[in-house]
């Protein structure tokens, strides 16, 4: 990542602050470590209410203050065991990353029509992607009740091929109030292609090659461009291609809110190509993406070899729910009773 740059600052109501002031102050303020970054970074983001909005923060909060997170397990068909984590923290000041960059971020109004519950998502006209309690501090694995007013997280960001920010608001979930957001944050690689899939196709001898990227199929400034998977048999001599068949999918292919409305991000675009008769056992080398918009490094897999009577797999479980921060930022499910430090 490129070196920290401090973000100039939007100030909802109120003349500028400065960020190294810690008292005294008439505005609320929030910055991040960098300007423009790549999938898979992280983002120091810092906060500071100002005093009239830390008094509020310190009359809610108190003097003893409960923060924990809430695993519970129960047993479904076939045995397998599901683990749901919440965290309950104190709503009354929050940080959120928003994408994309100049959203509106009034509060809804009214609750989503699916019922979720007050934890589970905070009630701005756009919807977070991720959020952290500003009442709290994430210190050493766990949360840590804190009615200072001031903080820092470092967000995990993932490449949503828009620009994102980051704002501050206290009020709570149900009634957010917007304080402070930082300027618009760019991805380095917003217009490369990104996560490639490989599966077997109806026939064995097949491979379907899948990736998303940013542009339409439309998008090319030569006619002889476009999204493509190369392909071959050696490393580094990609002799064959295929031209890619693109898709994707708007608001209203989706079934309700709140994905239908305030949680809906535009997904980019979604490219398929099958290579076809391949040779059993042979290591196919292949790379996807465009002249124009770049592509990814090659990578390999092996055809399907129906001879073998032995075949070595390897199973990972992705884990996801309604928390804070991506899993990446948290390292296991625990609960923590923590009072309040001044």
């Amino acid at each position: 990542m490129a070196a920290r740059l401090v973000i100039p600052i939007l100030l909802v109501g109120g003349a500028s602050s400065s960020p190294s002031s810690l008292g005294g102050l008439r505005d609320s303020w929030i910055e991040a470590s960098a300007s423009s970054v790549s999938n898979g970074d992280r983002v120091e983001v810092s906060w500071h209410l100002s005093d009239d909005a830390a008094a509020a923060l310190t009359d809610e909060v108190g003097d003893e203050q409960h923060i924990e997170e809430v695993c519970e397990t129960e047993p479904e068909d076939g045995g397998a065991i599901k683990t749901e984590c919440r965290i309950n923290v104190p709503k009354s000041c929050w940080v959120g990353e928003f994408t994309p960059a100049g959203s509106d971020l009034s509060a809804l109004g009214v609750p989503p029509t699916l019922g979720h519950s007050e934890w589970a998502i905070p009630l701005t006209t756009t919807a977070p992607a991720k959020w952290v309690p500003c009442g709290a501090l994430f210190s050493e694995g766990r949360w840590i009740a804190s009615k200072a007013g001031f903080g820092s997280f470092n967000f995990t960001v993932t490449n949503r091929r828009q620009t994102f920010e980051y704002a501050l608001f206290d009020g709570g979930f149900l009634k957010p109030n917007l304080l402070a957001r930082t300027g618009a944050i760019a991805f380095d690689d917003a217009s490369m292609p990104m996560h490639r899939h490989i599966a077997r196709g109806e026939d064995v001898d097949s491979m379907r090659v899948s990736w998303n990227s940013a542009q339409s199929a439309d998008a090319f400034s030569s006619s002889s461009d476009g999204h493509r998977v190369q392909f071959g048999t050696a490393s580094g001599v990609l002799d064959s291609e295929l031209v890619a068949q693109t898709s994707t999918y708007s608001a209203d292919d989706l079934c309700g809110s709140p994905a239908t409305d305030v949680g809906f991000v535009d997904p980019g675009y979604f490219h398929s190509a099958l290579l076809t008769s391949l040779v059993p056992g042979e290591t196919v080398y292949y790379r996807v993406g465009s002249d124009e918009f770049g592509w990814t490094e090659e990578t390999s897999f092996v055809a399907f070899d129906g001879s073998r009577k032995e075949t070595r797999m390897l199973l990972t479980a992705v884990s996801a729910g309604a928390r804070a921060n991506t899993a990446a930022d948290r390292t296991d499910c625990i609960q923590t009773h923590v009072q309040n430090s001044d």
